[in-house]
Order: structure tokens, then C-alpha cells, then sequence
């Protein structure tokens, strides 16, 4: 298996474990949890990204630029839905507001699965 085989399916693996999480009761801990499921997949999926761009010829550093490139090469299509998730993931991995947290697991309700999604049925 390669090391992009590899993480895809380790994003697969974090993507229903993901949607275990929010399809339970929802409470505190279940956000909470939702929260951290969410933090480890985006860092899966930049990654993975990385990878397949990289795998293109292009050599790329920062999650935006991963972002900006994978939309280039048509990997993603829109890279501005990921910096909303980049803003999401420094904005839980720092601090814990109340608020802040139950906005973020409102977006990754609506939409972080389905982009999960996406990036899983890209074919390499």
C-alpha cells in the first residue's frame, strides 16, 4: 500500500469515526468530541492534500497553500470552504470559548463530511 493509499484510508477511518460522533446524542461531551474528531480530520485531510500535490510536481508548505494549489490542479473546488475550516481548527486548538465551539460544530454538521467526502473519492 502506498503512503497516499495509506492516508486515505486513515482519512476514511477519521471521516466515520466523525460521523459516529454526530450522529449520537448530542451534549457537551458529544461536541467536545465532534470538536477533536474534526481537528484530527482536518490535519488528515491537508495532509493528504499535501500529498497528492506534491505527487503533481508542485512542493507546497502551509494548509492555504496546500488549499490554493489543490484547486488549481481541480483536487478541490473551492479552496476558500478549507481556509474557513483552517480558521475553525486554530480557533478550537487554542482556546475553548463556549460560543466559538458550538459555532464550529455547527459547521462541521453542515458541511466538513461532505468535503471529507470529496477528498475521499478523489482518484489517484
Amino acid at each position: 500500500m502506498s503512503r497516499i493509499d495509506a492516508q486515505k484510508a486513515q482519512l476514511q477511518k477519521a471521516r466515520d469515526f466523525l460521523d459516529r460522533i454526530l450522529n449520537s446524542e448530542e451534549n457537551e461531551i458529544q461536541r467536545a468530541a465532534a470538536i477533536q474528531a474534526f481537528e484530527v480530520g482536518f490535519e488528515l485531510a491537508w495532509k493528504y492534500l499535501k500529498n497528492l500535490v506534491e505527487e503533481n510536481g508542485t512542493l507546497v508548505a502551509s494548509p492555504k497553500s496546500v488549499f490554493r494549489e489543490a484547486a488549481k490542479q481541480g483536487l478541490l473546488e473551492s479552496p476558500e470552504v478549507w481556509f474557513d475550516f483552517l480558521i475553525a481548527r486554530n480557533n478550537t486548538v487554542h482556546t475553548y470559548i463556549e460560543d466559538l465551539a458550538n459555532e464550529v460544530y455547527k459547521f462541521i454538521r453542515i458541511s466538513f463530511l461532505d468535503e471529507l467526502d470529496k477528498l475521499i473519492r478523489i482518484e489517484i
